[in-house]
C-alpha cells in the first residue's frame, strides 16, 4: 500500500498521543485547553524548556488555528479566537508570539515566530485559541464572498440578527450564531450567509447562492460586510472528533462495512461520504471512520466512553481511533 509520507509521520507520533478530561493533549508538544462544555474549542498551550505555555494573538490566523486543530486530530478549523476567549493561562508562561503559518505546517512548532519567550507587549489577556468544531452545528464549509441586491435577493429569508453585542475580536462567533440560529429555526436552511457583520441570511432547499457575483475580498475574518455574503454550507451530518477506542474491551461502535480497498488518500472527504450513506440507509445515528477505511455505526454515544483521541487524519480514524460523526438529513 503506498501511504502519503504526512500519514506516516501520523502513525509514527500515535503513541505520544494523550487525552484527559477538559484536555486534548499531545505530550511534551501542545494541547487545548478546553471547557468540560465545549470539546471543539480551547486555549493552545505548546510545551517548551519542560514547561507549558501559551501563545500570544498577534497575527493569530485561521491559518494557524487550522494547523493547530489538524495536529491536535481534527479535520479541521472552524476559526481562530483572540483575546483570551478561552481564558487567560495565567500559571503559565507566554512562549510564543507573532506566530505565522501558511497552513502547511504539520505542526504549530514549524511556524515561523518571534522566538521562545519574546513576547514584547503580549500579556495573558491575549491569549490566542482556535474553535476547530461545534457540536450544535453541522459540519460547515465556507463558499466563498458574494455580492448581495437588496432588491432582488438570492437568500431571501433574514431569519437573525445578530449585530447587538459583536464581538469584534472574535468575529467567528458571530458565524457560530448564525449557523445555530439556522439549525433551531425549524426552516429546511442548508446554507447561510452573514451579511453587514451580523444579520443571517439564508433559504429553504437548495438556492442558487452563485447567481450572485463574486466579492473575494470584501469578507472579513469570516463575515460579511454591507451588502456581502459570506456564505457556509451545511453538511448532512454534525462533526463530533476524534474518539478513542479499545480492540481489547468492549468496543464503543458497531463496524458496518470495511471500504478500505476504496479509499482515495488524496481525499478522505469521498470515505466520510460513503460511510455517511452507508449509516443514512441503515437508519443509524451516528457513524465513523476507523482505521482510514471502516465504517462504524451506533444509536448511542458509548463512543464518548474512552475520552478523545488525537490519532485521527483529515476526517478519519486511525488506528484503534473513530473520527464520528452525527447523521443530520
Amino acid at each position: 500500500m503506498n501511504v502519503p509520507w504526512a500519514l506516516r509521520v501520523l502513525l509514527a507520533i500515535v503513541t505520544f498521543t494523550v487525552p484527559s478530561k477538559g484536555t486534548v493533549e499531545i505530550e511534551n508538544r501542545i494541547r487545548l485547553i478546553t471547557p468540560d462544555d465545549d470539546m471543539g474549542g480551547g486555549r493552545v498551550e505548546v510545551y517548551h524548556n519542560n514547561q507549558w505555555g501559551t501563545i500570544c494573538d498577534e497575527n493569530w490566523s485561521n491559518e494557524a488555528a487550522g494547523v493547530v486543530c489538524k495536529e491536535l486530530g481534527y479535520s479541521g478549523a472552524l476559526f481562530r479566537t483572540k483575546k483570551a476567549y478561552y481564558g487567560e493561562g495565567t500559571n503559565h508562561t507566554i512562549h510564543m508570539t507573532n506566530v505565522q503559518c501558511d497552513g502547511s505546517e504539520r505542526s504549530i512548532l514549524e511556524c515561523k515566530h518571534n522566538g521562545w519567550g519574546v513576547t514584547g507587549s503580549c500579556t495573558h489577556k491575549d491569549d490566542a485559541g482556535v474553535i476547530c468544531l461545534n457540536e450544535d452545528t453541522p459540519d460547515m464549509k465556507y463558499l466563498g464572498c458574494w455580492i448581495d441586491n437588496p432588491g432582488k435577493r438570492i437568500l431571501t429569508d433574514f431569519y437573525s440578527n445578530r449585530r447587538v453585542g459583536i464581538n469584534w475580536q472574535n468575529l467567528g462567533e458571530t458565524v457560530l450564531n448564525c449557523a445555530k440560529d439556522a439549525v433551531t429555526s425549524g426552516k429546511d436552511y442548508n446554507l447561510f450567509a452573514v451579511q453587514f457583520y451580523g444579520e443571517c441570511f439564508s433559504q429553504e432547499g437548495n438556492p442558487l447562492y452563485k447567481k450572485m457575483m463574486a466579492a473575494p475580498h470584501a469578507c472579513v475574518h469570516g463575515v460579511g460586510e454591507l451588502s456581502h455574503n459570506a456564505v457556509y454550507g451545511f453538511a448532512p451530518y454534525y462533526n463530533l472528533g476524534c474518539w478513542a477506542d479499545k480492540p481489547r474491551k468492549q468496543r464503543t461502535m458497531t463496524l458496518l462495512k470495511n471500504i478500505r480497498k476504496k479509499i482515495d488518500w488524496f481525499d478522505m472527504g469521498k470515505t466520510v461520504t460513503a460511510c455517511y450513506s452507508l449509516a443514512k440507509d441503515a437508519g443509524k445515528k451516528y457513524f465513523a471512520v476507523q482505521f482510514y477505511g471502516e465504517c462504524w455505526v451506533s444509536d448511542d454515544e458509548k463512543f464518548r466512553e474512552y475520552g478523545q483521541a488525537t490519532n485521527c487524519w483529515k476526517g478519519v480514524g486511525a488506528h484503534w481511533s473513530n473520527y464520528v460523526y452525527k447523521v443530520r438529513v
